[in-house]
């Protein structure tokens, strides 16, 4: 893919003496074939061996036939070569022309393609509400230019590419035979042609998208299980035609996951959502990204607990798409979030008592973790990931990071019924990266001990509490009311996502209990 400092680094003359060089070599094959068809009259008179002369005259005619395809393959590649020199022209002049029009009032992070409005360069008189209307409406027009030229840049790129890969045989290689490391997918996937990569999400989706693509950039891995959803709604629609009512209900989720995939937020009221896992069942697998986590300076990952199944997907859906609203608000840096339903949550409280279902989280997860790292575009010194658990989720949690050290920078413990161990010292991950939270009212509280270990909001667990104020409520109400509108935990956990923790009130386990708060129930995520 093309980004846009590739496109204003790139010189398109390279393209046309490629192009020369293509047509050059054309002209060559051209003459070799003229070189070989003169020697047919010669052979036709030939006293020789009429077998033999009739074998070699094969020869030449096979010959020449290879040399035709080939003459034709090189000017097929001149012609991509001198449209793509051409389209990357119109695209710098595009961008060029961007450039100066933003100069005058906005700022430009082209590494992310993000463009913003500089209060600084706004004159005093237009410092009013009209003005920034005109202001934004100016923003738009400027980031439209951009992702023309973008668009154009790379529309051209992968059409050269294919014509190229098209005309020569043997450009790619198997896929893996074994199960790579995130970093190892990441390698062997930046080491592939574009043409080759479109090729592999077009014919191999699941390896591009499955539970082993870890590594893989998300756009790539969303295009693949993009593909896959497809296939996955066909068979839906059909088991529901025959009357299953599991399907029907998977069918709608899946059709709605479609649709949040299909817009592409280019009117900036959220972010472009991409799908990097989907296994469609009941409970079934579900990864979701609410912004693009590999260019992000922040991502949130989302592991919700007790009940979750793709059926309920839209309640914690939600839930991401707040945290990373509240998150891209409270500061200008940008926030990703990931919904990650990669474990078998517990379907009941009965379940929930077990460890099973958190087990199943030790290897995914930190795999999963390693991959977000391991598919950087930038390095990691402003970079961090949040891992936040609900209920049930923070033990999933908890079991993984007892047991290895993962790729993240905090985590964040929400309703916690206990997360395997007795204080955060014994988590591999330093005790001051531990945040934890829980309503005073949530029915949470009356969980004993025994299954999961100490509360992560009791004092002698040593995590960084923060208060959630009493929800006016019932108990089982409290405990999925954390990201209700006006709930001010939720200005906690962005401050917590953008790295500024320690803006956020502490306490201890009898403070949680007793904080007050006046808000109230209200529409939002379950």
């Amino acid at each position: 893919m093309v980004d846009y400092p590739a496109l204003e680094g790139c010189e398109p003359g390279g393209f046309d003496r490629a192009a020369q060089e293509a047509g050059e070599l054309a002209q060559n094959v051209e003459s070799m074939i003229d070189e070989l068809e003169a020697l047919v009259p010669v052979l036709s008179g030939a006293d020789d061996d009429f077998a033999t002369v009739n074998a070699i005259r094969d020869r030449v005619a096979a010959e020449t036939d290879r040399l035709r395809e080939a003459q034709l393959s090189l000017r097929t590649i001149e012609t991509s070569l001198l449209s793509l020199g051409e389209d990357v022209r119109r695209g710098r002049m595009e961008l060029e022309e961007a450039r100066r029009r933003a100069d005058k009032f906005a700022k430009v992070d082209y590494s992310l393609g993000v463009i913003t409005l500089d209060f600084g360069k706004v004159p005093q008189a237009d410092a009013d509400p009209k003005g920034f209307a005109r202001f934004k409406a100016q923003l738009r027009d400027v980031a439209d230019q951009m992702r023309r030229a973008h668009t154009l840049a790379n529309t051209s790129d992968y059409d050269a590419a294919s014509d190229i890969a098209k005309k020569s045989p043997a450009l790619t290689e198997p896929g893996p035979s074994r199960i790579r490391s995130p970093y190892e997918n990441h390698s062997w996937w930046t080491g592939r042609s574009a043409a080759e990569r479109e090729h592999r999400i077009e014919t191999e989706p699941n390896l591009v998208g499955g539970p082993d693509s870890d590594g893989i950039p998300s756009a790539a891995r969303s295009a693949a299980n993009e593909q896959l959803l497809r296939q996955h709604i066909r068979e839906l629609e059909e088991r529901a035609a025959s009357g299953s009512g599991a399907a029907s209900r998977l069918l709608a989720v899946m059709l709605a996951v479609q649709h949040r995939l299909a817009d592409d937020a280019s009117d900036g009221t959220r972010e472009r959502a991409f799908l990097l896992l989907a296994e469609p069942s009941d409970p079934g697998r579900i990864v979701l990204a609410i912004g693009n986590p590999d260019i992000a300076d922040h991502v949130i990952v989302h592991i919700p607990g007790t009940g979750a199944s793709l059926p309920k997907l839209a309640g914690e859906i939600a839930r991401v798409e707040r945290m990373v609203g509240d998150a891209n608000l409270y500061e200008t840096r940008h926030t990703a979030g990931i919904l990650w339903l990669g474990y078998d949550a517990p379907p009941n409280l009965f379940a929930a008592a077990t460890k099973r279902y958190a087990q199943s989280a030790t290897k995914p997860l930190p795999r999963f973790l390693t991959g977000i790292r391991a598919v950087r575009r930038r390095g990691l010194d402003r970079f961090g990931v949040t891992v936040m658990g609900h209920s049930y989720g923070t033990v999933a949690i908890g079991f993984t990071v007892r047991e290895q050290q993962v790729s993240a920078s905090q985590l964040i413990l929400v309703a916690s019924p206990g997360v395997g161990v007795k204080s955060a010292d014994q988590l591999k991950i330093d005790k001051d990266d531990v945040y934890a939270t829980t309503a005073p009212n949530d029915i949470i509280h009356r969980v004993p001990r025994v299954p999961h270990g100490t509360s992560p909001v009791h004092k002698s667990f040593g995590a960084k509490v923060f208060p959630t104020p009493h929800h006016n409520g019932s108990q089982i109400a409290a405990h999925s009311a954390y990201w209700k509108n006006d709930n001010p935990v939720r200005q906690d956990f962005a401050a917590i996502i953008t790295g500024h923790g320690h803006k956020v009130v502490g306490g201890t386990d009898a403070d949680v209990r007793i904080q007050p708060g006046p808000w109230t129930n209200d529409e939002g995520g379950e």
